[in-house]
């Protein structure tokens, strides 16, 4: 039905055209309300910033929280360009997010169209509106970059198919590891792709093939394991296995808590592409009794089979982790899941079946796509962020130790790391720390809340402003809440 969609070439051009158009328009539109810029990201732009200008070859990128756990320096080698290009402006980063988002689905498009007999364009439209594809081409962050390396790593595969050449898997396994140093997540599908490869190759005699794809996975992580072994006790694998929610000193691997994910964890993976319960559980009822069906019908191709274990193996790997499992840890099963059930039988023929799960998961995806992109909150916009760091930077005095507190509003980040970032990524600006709120001359105060209900916040850092009023205030930007209020102290003494 879908090959039969578009005859005329030139009517095949232009929905190509726009559904390519639709697709950047998804991408770029209202980012600098809707995309997500807070102290994680602030604190890659300031580290990107410092590698660029000061170190550029390292291995050393994003960090946990309280720097226990660090990921490999790829992600920031991916977003350097738009952020070199900005200097250091919050929108490169996203701006590169977005064209990244863009590749994937033009990429994924074209494997659904040279492969299974896909018409472009629709393939394109039906991967734009996916929540999964619309929140990772909009949010700077490095598990996003998960599915564009395994995009990659298929076509290369499929590509390989026909040619049946030994090298390529090579650069099968490569590419497809080098999710993992985006996210540590990523190695559970990595070893459903691989035990499924097994099977797949193995029983066909194509046993150097095989072994050209585990060389490759072997040389993603070789850079990780040498680092560790000429730097003990290590960054990467050792804080890995020690410091992750992977390791059992962090609640990993308890057993009692696996019956109940393994059961919930199902409808979660769903929940990340139409953001409900109750229909995901339906969705997902729906969804069971097709792969039953589908394994049990001979014109089922091998691919399409050997894809059910990588995300088999993401959502059981995580039920063995400890800690809180969020939307983003089921993305190294998104694009395999999208394949499996985009892909038609050996005669390249969707049924009525295969057309209405695919239809029904667009419809389901559009409503928090579009909320997705009208999202306007404290974790948002990015162009109210750039203007208090400009009022902050053009007034900083530079004969006063200053600092920056962000009280009595929905922030999020009361010590003001992202100001702080933005600080020393653009400008190489380095405030009084979050630890030196006793001794600062001079203090930047962000908040939407009134003077009065500032000064009586019980917070210690605000005890040397409580009874002076501030130098001067400025509304960010026009009926916006939220207020710059500076004020100056005239002696640092307690």
């Amino acid at each position: 039905m879908i090959n039969k969609l578009f005859t005329n070439k030139r009517v095949l051009l232009l929905v190509t055209g726009i559904a390519v158009c639709f697709l950047i328009l998804s991408r770029f539109i209202l980012l600098d309300t809707s995309a997500r810029f807070v102290w994680d990201e602030s604190d890659d732009l300031a580290r990107m910033s410092q590698m660029y200008h000061r170190n550029p070859i390292t291995l050393i990128g994003p960090m946990n929280a309280n720097k226990t756990f660090v990921q490999s320096s790829l992600t920031y080698y991916m977003l350097m360009p738009g952020a070199a290009l900005t200097n250091f402006h919050p929108m490169g980063l996203v701006y590169m997010t977005a064209l990244y988002g863009c590749l994937l689905v033009i990429l994924l498009a074209y494997i659904l169209k040279r492969f299974f007999g896909w018409r472009f364009p629709v393939a394109i439209l039906f991967l734009t509106v996916l929540f999964p594809f619309v929140q990772t081409g909009r949010w700077a962050w490095n598990p996003h970059f998960i599915p564009l390396w395994q995009t990659i790593a298929l076509f290369i595969f499929l590509w390989n198919e026909k040619k049946k050449k030994i090298f390529p898997w090579f650069f099968v396994g490569l590419i497809f590891t080098l999710a993992f140093h985006n996210h540590w997540y990523a190695i559970f599908s990595t070893a459903g792709l691989s035990l499924g490869l097994f099977f797949y190759l193995v029983p066909k005699k194509r046993i150097k093939e095989y072994v050209f794809y585990i060389l490759g996975c072997i040389g993603a992580v070789m850079p990780l394991l040498i680092f560790d072994l000429l730097h003990p006790p290590g960054l990467f694998i050792t804080r890995a296995l020690f410091f992750s929610p992977l390791s059992p000193q962090n609640g990993a691997f308890n057993i009692a808590s696996i019956p109940v994910k393994l059961i919930n964890f199902p409808i979660e993976f769903m929940m990340y592409f139409v953001q409900s319960r109750q229909i995901a559980i339906v969705f997902l009822v729906v969804l069971l009794v097709y792969i039953v069906w589908v394994l049990r019908q001979k014109t089922t191709t091998g691919f399409k089979k050997l894809l059910l274990l990588p995300i088999t193996t993401q959502i059981i790997g995580l039920t063995f982790i400890g800690g809180a499992v969020f939307d983003y840890y089921y993305l190294s099963a998104v694009v395999p899941f999208i394949l499996f059930i985009a892909i038609p039988d050996k005669n390249k023929q969707l049924n009525i079946g295969r057309i209405l799960i695919i239809v029904s998961l667009c419809i389901l995806s559009l409503l928090p796509s579009w909320s997705e992109f009208r999202k306007d909150t404290w974790m948002t916009n990015i162009g109210r962020k750039m203007k208090i760091y400009q009022i902050i930077k053009d007034n900083l005095p530079t004969d006063k130790k200053c600092n920056v507190f962000v009280p009595a509003s929905d922030s999020g980040d009361a010590v003001g790391k992202i100001y702080r970032d933005l600080l020393i990524a653009r400008e190489d600006i380095w405030l009084f720390s979050k630890e030196e709120y006793t001794n600062y001359m001079c203090i930047f105060i962000v908040s939407t809340a009134p003077i009065s209900k500032i000064q009586h916040d019980p917070a210690y850092e605000l005890d040397r402003i409580r009874k002076i009023v501030p130098k001067k205030t400025w509304n960010v930007a026009g009926e916006s809440p939220w207020r710059v209020h500076y004020f100056e102290i005239e002696d640092i003494k307690k």
